[in-house]
C-alpha cells in the first residue's frame, strides 16, 4: 500500500508543477522533485534576467505554498572569469550559495542516453497508470 501512495504522490506532484516555468525566460529543467534553471549570463542584463526569473520562480512557490529548500539551492558559474563572486542571486530574502559541483547520474557505459532511456521508461509507466486510472481524459483537464 505504501508503494501505491508514494506513486500517486509523485503523479500529483508532476501534474502540480506543470506550470512552474510559465513566464520564465531561462531554461528550466524539471525531473521528479528536482528543478534546475540554466542561463547564459555574459552581461549585467543577463544577470538581471536570471534574477528576474528567480523572483518569478519564488513567487510561484509562494503562491502555491511549496517552498524550496534554499539550503540545497546553489548557483554554479561556468567559464574562466565567471566565478569571481560579482553575481549574487537571491530566492526571496535568501542568498543562493555558490557551488563548485553538481551530482550527476553515471552509468557504467558512460553513455548519456542510458539515463534518458530510464527516465522515459519511468515516465511511460506513470502515463500508463494515469491513462488506466482516469476515465475522463479531456486534453485541457489533463494538462491542468
Amino acid at each position: 500500500m505504501y508503494h501505491r501512495v508514494q506513486f500517486w504522490d509523485r503523479c500529483f506532484f508532476i501534474i502540480f508543477v506543470n506550470d512552474i516555468d510559465e513566464g520564465i525566460v531561462s531554461r528550466l529543467l524539471k525531473f521528479a522533485d528536482d528543478t534546475k534553471m540554466a542561463a547564459v549570463v555574459s552581461s549585467e542584463e543577463g544577470i538581471e534576467k536570471l534574477q528576474s526569473d528567480l523572483k518569478k520562480l519564488y513567487q510561484w512557490v509562494c503562491d502555491w505554498q511549496m517552498l524550496f529548500n534554499v539550503n540545497k539551492c546553489k548557483v554554479i558559474h561556468f567559464g574562466q572569469s565567471n566565478g569571481d563572486g560579482r553575481c549574487v542571486y537571491t530566492l526571496g530574502s535568501n542568498v543562493v550559495k555558490v557551488g563548485k559541483e553538481e551530482r550527476v547520474l553515471l552509468y557504467k557505459s558512460l553513455k548519456p542516453t542510458s539515463q534518458c532511456i530510464e527516465a522515459v521508461k519511468s515516465a511511460n509507466k506513470t502515463l500508463g497508470m494515469i491513462s488506466r486510472t482516469f476515465m475522463f481524459k479531456d486534453k485541457n483537464t489533463m494538462l491542468r
